[in-house]
């Protein structure tokens, strides 16, 4: 229920809060809010408000780091991330749209990404692989960390940047694998 109130709150507010709880709490929080359905839809309309052009706000929370994500990416990035949060802001859905998008993506090993698709993040975030590295952001030099989970035949790829300022990992890019038959996940 707790989950379910904290996604309908202000950007700031909500991740006031769940900084504010202890460990434990704060990961089965974390966990419960990505899991519930309406999360997945506001991100799916969150990117399609962006991709319409209509004005968003300018970050769109998917969660808190669980503790195991955080020690996972510290290891990878060689910073500590305690306290910081999943988003999606209106320039990564941009940016999204212009390489990987439906209208872009011309690779025979991807599909397109359209805007129901941004539904995966909050389910790639609780159920994908343990962050891994990924080099460093071009324009600003910080690290990125790489997420995957596999479905149906497809590779969901989500790659975030760790923005020690406003104690975040802003998704960078995201993309879509289109595994053959038989082909194994990595």
């Amino acid at each position: 229920a707790m989950a379910d109130k904290t996604r309908q709150w202000d950007y700031e507010l909500g991740k006031a809060y769940m900084q504010s709880l202890p460990g434990d709490s704060r990961d089965a929080l974390a966990l419960a809010y990505r899991s519930l359905p309406s999360v997945a839809d506001d991100t799916r309309r969150y990117a399609q408000a962006v991709l319409e052009g209509r004005q968003v706000a300018p970050y769109r929370t998917l969660g808190l780091l669980s503790g195991e994500d955080a020690r996972h990416v510290e290891r990878a990035a060689g910073v500590p991330v305690a306290g910081f949060d999943y988003t999606l802001d209106r320039f990564s859905v941009k940016h999204v749209q212009g390489t990987h998008g439906a209208d872009t993506e011309t690779r025979a090993t991807q599909r397109g990404v359209t805007a129901a698709d941004y539904a995966m993040l909050p389910r790639l975030l609780n159920d994908g692989a343990s962050p891994q590295p990924a080099g460093r952001a071009r324009k600003t030099g910080n690290p990125l960390i790489k997420r995957r989970l596999t479905v149906d035949g497809e590779a969901f790829e989500a790659v975030f940047e760790v923005r020690k300022g406003r104690k975040m990992l802003a998704l960078e890019t995201f993309y879509i694998l289109t595994l053959k038959e038989g082909e194994r996940d990595e």
